[in-house]
C-alpha cells in the first residue's frame, strides 16, 4: 500500500469536488490503530505528521533553490573577480 492514503475514502478524487482532502501517512495511521487508538484520533494523528512531512518537503525544494542560486553567485564573483585581477594586470603597462 502506498505510505499516504487519502483520509475519507479513497476513491474521492480532489480534482472533481474541487475541495482538497486531508492527506495522511496511511503506515502512521495503521499503526495507531494497532495500537489501540481509535479512528478519529489515529486519523487527526496520520494527518497531523504528514501537514509536517509536506512542510519539511517544501523547505527542502525551498533550500535546493537556494543552493542553486548560490551557485550561480559564487560563480559570478568568481569570474568578476578574475575580471578584476586581469584588468589590473593590465593597467600598471599603460
Amino acid at each position: 500500500m502506498n505510505s499516504r492514503c487519502k483520509a475519507a475514502d479513497n476513491a474521492d478524487d480532489t480534482g472533481r469536488t474541487g475541495h482538497s482532502m486531508p492527506v495522511m501517512l496511511s503506515k502512521t495511521y495503521d499503526a495507531l490503530i494497532a495500537a489501540g487508538a481509535s479512528d478519529d484520533k489515529a486519523r487527526a494523528a496520520a494527518e497531523e505528521l504528514a501537514d509536517y512531512e509536506n512542510r519539511i518537503a517544501s523547505i527542502d525544494n525551498r533550500l535546493a533553490a537556494v543552493d542553486g542560486k548560490l551557485s550561480i553567485l559564487i560563480g559570478s564573483v568568481g569570474v568578476n573577480a578574475a575580471a578584476t585581477i586581469a584588468i589590473l594586470g593590465v593597467l600598471p603597462r599603460h
